[in-house]
């Protein structure tokens, strides 16, 4: 049967494996070896589990983020507050500069989420014990790991906590680049002309259907960088919060090409959305996006909570700050990937806000089990792609289940045509771990005919009514009514979320898409899912 295991998998379906690929390239760019002063750099340090400075923009951190601390006994160490400083790594001079700072000390019994002053300065509003303290810090915009620190606290001490932190990665691209390289450097500015963290910079061919680059953001200085491009003509698109650039054509040579400056006209930020996500009592972590829409344009922010875990502790409180908003109003929602229901639908809110907050319905949270069986011979299939729908946006699942904000599904496998429907004939099914978990399971039984099936999503590569950085090309706008050509012969039209399904009888030659007014400038396959990315002419 299903074990608990399974749970968290449906939890992280969205999530955990794009954000562990930030996380990891946060940690390229981190910090290397620093000048000491007073302490120690800890190089064999790792931040525990729910160490959210790298997460979403598509996302954290407010002034104190609760995570958990134990009760204290009557014999436990002294206590108090931490108060420190970050100082320029090297000189010990004061850094004045906001950076996010995550504490904890040994096996995490005490941690917290920060953000510092304007002036460096920072204070815990946990009460820390003397002893060892760990410290990771990083840029607010871009998530890129500055330092991993730890020293000795001592609550009595006057003086300041001081966390020596290096200077920001270097913007600057190598000067020598590999024979045929080509790279693409810039540096996108506001309205204001200051420079611009955390845009996201999409690249993509225009003669002809290539590579498609949507996994690279800018810098505190506003500065990116994208290497191992292919030559010829390109379409560069910066897009940030609820504003696109004017689209940028170049022509790239071997070699650094430069794009000059590149104005974002999007409005100055006036502060940040913060709050958390709150279970029932006893209920296990909340895992969702949270959904910005701003109310003017319509258009739409996704940003991922705080879902991490720290090790062996669950306070069922997930965490969330939406950082430089512009003003404006805006409405907030929960897209729940735990099978949870949140409260309320909606929130009405102006930026800057904290303490907003989402409490989790005290019902059984529910997950779908999808039973796939060939349809004449009734054998079990194994190795099938699964995709669902949530909130008009498709994806792909490689596991058995799906949380029940989900509303479709489609199932493919090769040598079969595609089945597709929805949960309304679900059946519960009564499992042990279900029932001691507090969490209910349904199966749904689906029958595939022999043939061929092919899972399409048509997505406008330009579009920035939804706006998802932490998903790459993942999520945002479809395309509808683009024809999907099998062998030159018209076999299917993508839907209002951009899907097509190709049903036949047989595996075709060659594929071909199109729609009037529109160019296919890339093909990628993830998760099982074929996406086709449009841009228009």
């Amino acid at each position: 049967m299903v074990r608990l295991g399974f749970v968290a998998a449906c939890g992280v379906l969205l999530v955990a494996a794009l954000l562990l690929l930030r996380r990891e390239r946060g940690d390229e760019g981190g910090a290397g070896a620093l000048a000491t002063s007073r302490v120690e750099i800890a190089e064999a340090a790792s931040p525990p589990a729910s160490a959210e400075f790298v997460a979403p923009e598509p996302t954290s951190w407010p002034a104190a983020l609760p995570t958990s601390e134990r009760v204290a006994s009557a014999d436990a160490p002294l206590r108090g507050t931490l108060r420190g400083r970050l100082v320029e790594a090297g000189s010990g001079a004061p850094l004045h500069a906001e950076r996010v700072i995550l504490l904890a000390s040994p096996r995490n019994a005490v941690a917290e989420t920060l953000r510092t002053r304007p002036d460096g300065s920072f204070a815990s509003v946990r009460r820390f014990p003397r002893g060892l303290v760990r410290a990771w810090v990083s840029e607010p915009e871009t998530r890129a790991l500055l330092v991993r620190y730890e020293a000795e606290f001592e609550p009595n001490s006057p003086g300041e906590w001081l966390v020596p932190v290096p200077p920001s990665p270097a913007s600057a691209m190598p000067l020598e680049l590999a024979e045929g390289q080509v790279a693409l450097h810039g540096m996108v500015v506001d309205l204001a002309g200051r420079p611009v963290a955390g845009a996201q910079v999409k690249l993509f061919p225009l003669a002809s259907p290539g590579q498609v680059s949507c996994d690279s953001s800018t810098d505190a200085a506003g500065e990116f960088r994208l290497q191992d491009l292919a030559r010829g003509p390109q379409r560069l698109l910066v897009q940030g919060r609820f504003a696109s650039s004017a689209p940028h054509d170049v022509v790239l040579v071997e070699g650094r090409n430069e794009a000059g400056r590149i104005l974002l006209p999007a409005a100055a930020s006036v502060g940040a959305l913060r709050g958390s996500l709150v279970a029932e009592e006893g209920g296990a972590h909340p895992i969702a996006v949270l959904l910005l829409r701003e109310l003017a344009s319509g258009k739409e922010l996704a940003v991922t909570a705080d879902w991490s875990l720290f090790s062996g502790e669950n306070d069922g409180v997930a965490s969330f700050a939406i950082e430089t908003v512009p003003d404006g109003d805006y409405e907030l929602a929960v897209v729940a990937v735990d099978g949870r229901v949140y409260e309320p639908a909606l929130l009405r809110v102006s930026p800057p806000a904290d303490g907003l907050e989402f409490r989790a319905r005290a019902v059984p949270p529910r997950f779908f089990a999808l039973r796939v069986h060939d349809a004449s011979t009734g054998a079990e299939l194994e190795d099938f792609t699964t995709l669902a729908r949530i909130r008009g946006q498709w994806c792909g699942a490689d596991i058995e289940g799906l949380p029940g904000g989900f509303d479709r599904w489609v199932v493919c496998r090769e040598g079969y045509r595609p089945a597709r429907g929805d949960f309304a004939r679900a059946v519960r099914v009564l499992d042990p771990d279900a029932d001691e978990e507090g969490w209910e399971l349904y199966e749904v039984e689906v029958a595939l005919e022999r043939g061929h099936g092919l899972a399409l999503l048509c997505k406008d590569i330009e579009s920035d009514r939804l706006l998802a950085p932490e998903f790459d090309e993942l999520f945002g706008p479809g395309v509808e009514g683009v024809t999907v050509l099998a062998d030159g012969k018209a076999v299917a039209h993508s839907d209002s979320d951009g899907l097509a399904l190709l049903d036949l009888p047989r595996a075709p030659d060659r594929l071909e898409f199109a729609r009037p007014g529109w160019r296919v400038v890339g093909e990628n396959r993830v998760e099982g899912v074929h996406f086709v990315h449009l841009a228009r002419e």
